[in-house]
């Protein structure tokens, strides 16, 4: 059996186990690095948070969004019902719902989606969900 093996191969082989610079090293360690806080948002920016489920198996009965929708800074709040399209997200299997429908499957699964005005806005109202869950 007779095996060719590139240059590039050996090349690629003779780099495992050595240092490589990284295309931003000097910018980090200078100070200079953009990080994406530094960076200004554009003005009417929406910002979203996610209410979610505290009980780790239950069926949703209802869910009263109205105080969420009313709080300060709120633009709208989206829930299960207010999906149009696909909403099983699993990257291999099926059975990675968005958001939740009618059962939840653990603690912290997305119940809501608030969209506001800022992200404080967002985070403050999640926390005036309620529901028979």
């Amino acid at each position: 059996m007779t095996v060719i093996v590139s240059a590039a191969c050996v090349r690629q082989k003779n780099k495992i186990g050595t240092s490589a610079k990284h295309d931003s090293a000097i910018s980090h360690v200078m100070g200079t690095a953009t990080y994406v806080d530094d960076i200004a948002k554009p003005q009417g920016t929406l910002h979203l948070a996610v209410g979610k489920s505290s009980h780790a198996h239950a069926r949703v009965l209802s869910m009263d969004l109205s105080a969420v929708r009313d709080a300060d800074g709120v633009v709208d709040v989206l829930s299960f019902k207010d999906l149009p399209a696909q909403t099983d997200i699993g990257a291999v299997f099926d059975g990675e719902p968005l958001m939740v429908d009618d059962i939840t499957e653990y603690v912290g699964q997305t119940l809501f989606v608030v969209v506001a005005s800022s992200h404080r806005a967002a985070k403050k109202s999640c926390d005036k969900g309620s529901g028979g869950v």
